[in-house]
């Protein structure tokens, strides 16, 4: 059996164990779409994947038994023990209905030659393979799988919405990136909090290919370390502790700058901490598309610092009174102080299904989003960078 393993490194770690148990051949952590197509070209037969992979949404529409992994390693190996039994079974059932299918000699039958003028019967018939060759079937296989995946695609390609965002065949549908190429300060902040917004920083970050770049700022720890599951070898830190190194570190050829893991107690946390910050991060990543995760509940100094040095804001609110009205009460705060929000859009997390007057903010609804569409809101977000055209890095004037 071959399973495609659609996941980060450090996901990969904790699910081989569980995953090894079932035997066959278990793929390398596939961390890119071709990467993983490869894998489905080549006849994989069961697909393990963590959402949280900014494709994870699409390849999980092929056609192929799958098992998501969602955050819980109990939870993944009832799942993974349930499908791995359907897929036996499903494929036991199929080589008994081949055997079923070939036709069979009566052992008991004699076979006779006639040699000149006596009949004499055979002792021995050696018997001849009906099966067709190894690769010949194989091949088959491969060609009926690639055939469903892309007979799949193209029928999803004709349906409202998804067209400019689903491949057309086993690739990735050509777009326009531009807004990669587009030097932006893209900030990403959740007002009350979402466990999502840390996904979303690393996906764009991912996403904007070699010209993106991640940092964040959060307090009193480090949100994108425990979002990795790694602990980063440099960090920033307080002015008084600060050595002269290169804070920049890289995982699967993101650049990142990261928060100190822990935020030392005897230090201040102010905006001028912040500030500095923010000039490190811009000396480091100048001319990227640098995506900003800015920690939950931050206080108004620190917000209006981040804001004003911003080229785009995005405010992750979840679809509860509680995010609308903190929201409501920090936007009014930032705007009374004079800072400008015209670069900034709501994302509302889809969780309740309410509809509320985020109209009350001042600040348009870019889309709604749910977790298993985070692909299609990178696409989105991107498309609103691009519109607006490359907005200057120039400092904004408060």
């Amino acid at each position: 059996m071959r399973i495609a393993m659609v996941c980060h490194e450090k996901t990969y770690e904790a699910l081989i164990k569980v995953v090894k148990e079932a035997g066959g051949e278990v793929s390398p952590p596939l961390t890119k779409w071709d990467q993983a197509i490869d894998w489905v070209e080549s006849g994989a037969q069961l697909l393990v994947i963590d959402m949280s992979i900014p494709f994870a949404d699409t390849i999980s529409s092929l056609p192929l038994p799958k098992v998501v992994y969602k955050g819980s390693i109990r939870d993944f190996r009832s799942d993974f023990e349930h499908c791995l039994k359907d897929l036996q079974e499903e494929l036991s059932r199929a080589e008994k209905e081949h055997v079923k299918s070939e036709p069979t000699v009566d052992e008991d039958e004699e076979m006779f030659t006639i040699n000149e003028n006596e009949i004499q019967p055979v002792k021995e018939l050696s018997r001849v393979s009906r099966e067709k060759p190894a690769l010949i079937q194989n091949k088959g296989k491969l060609e009926n799988r690639k055939k469903e995946g892309m007979d799949f695609f193209g029928k999803m390609s004709k349906v409202k919405g998804v067209k400019d965002w689903f491949p057309k065949e086993l690739r990735r549908e050509k777009r326009s990136n531009s807004w990669m190429l587009i030097p932006n300060r893209l900030v990403i902040y959740a007002p009350k909090a979402s466990t999502h917004s840390v996904m979303l920083s690393w996906t764009i970050a991912q996403s904007a290919g070699t010209n993106g770049a991640l940092a964040e700022i959060t307090y009193p720890y480090s949100e994108l370390a425990a979002f990795l599951q790694s602990i980063p070898p440099v960090t920033l830190m307080p002015p008084e502790e600060r050595v002269k190194q290169n804070p920049v570190w890289e995982m699967e050829g993101v650049p990142i700058i990261s928060s100190p893991v822990v935020y030392p107690v005897r230090q201040k946390w102010n905006s001028e901490v912040v500030k500095e910050w923010l000039k490190i991060i811009e000396d480091y990543f100048r001319g990227r598309m640098i995506v900003l995760h800015l920690g939950r509940q931050m206080p108004i100094p620190v917000l209006k610092e981040v804001m004003s040095w911003s080229s785009a804001n995005i405010w992750m609110v979840q679809d509860t009174e509680v995010d609308l009205g903190m929201a409501d009460v920090q936007i009014e705060t930032l705007v009374k102080q004079g800072v400008l929000l015209e670069d900034s859009v709501l994302l509302v997390e889809d969780i309740h299904g309410k509809k509320l007057p985020w109209e009350v903010l001042d600040i348009p609804v870019l889309t709604k989003m749910n977790i298993g569409e985070i692909e299609r809101t990178v696409h989105q977000i991107g498309a609103w960078l691009e519109a607006k055209s490359g907005p200057s890095l120039v400092r904004k004037e408060v």
